[in-house]
């Protein structure tokens, strides 16, 4: 889990640079916003393809694991930024892949 590492700042710049600041940075916003949103369609992309494969159920609903995984990631970059220790971290991701099959339907 890189949001950890001893040689970085904690945290996901993507995830949590310029969520919120000034009206200057809104173009800032808007791009990372819009980077955010190609990963997630990448993920539902993936999803439909595993359920073409037969890799996931055909009834599966690509949308909800995809924006599952943002939410997760999101969130574990905030936890690492306000000092979460990385033992936390894995607790937390291991919950979240616990969900996945719940939010499949």
């Amino acid at each position: 889990m890189g949001f950890t590492g001893t040689a970085t700042p904690s945290g996901c710049l993507l995830a949590t640079a310029a969520i919120t600041g000034s009206p200057e940075a809104a173009d800032v916003r808007a791009e990372l916003a819009a980077v955010r949103r190609r990963i997630e369609a990448s993920l539902r992309a993936r999803i439909e393809r595993a359920k073409a494969a037969g890799e996931r159920m055909p009834d599966t609903n690509a949308e909800t694991p995809a924006a599952l995984v943002i939410a997760t990631i999101q969130g574990l970059s905030t936890m690492a930024r306000d000092g979460a220790p990385r033992e936390k971290l894995l607790r937390v991701a291991a919950a979240a892949l616990c969900a996945w099959g719940h939010a499949s339907r």
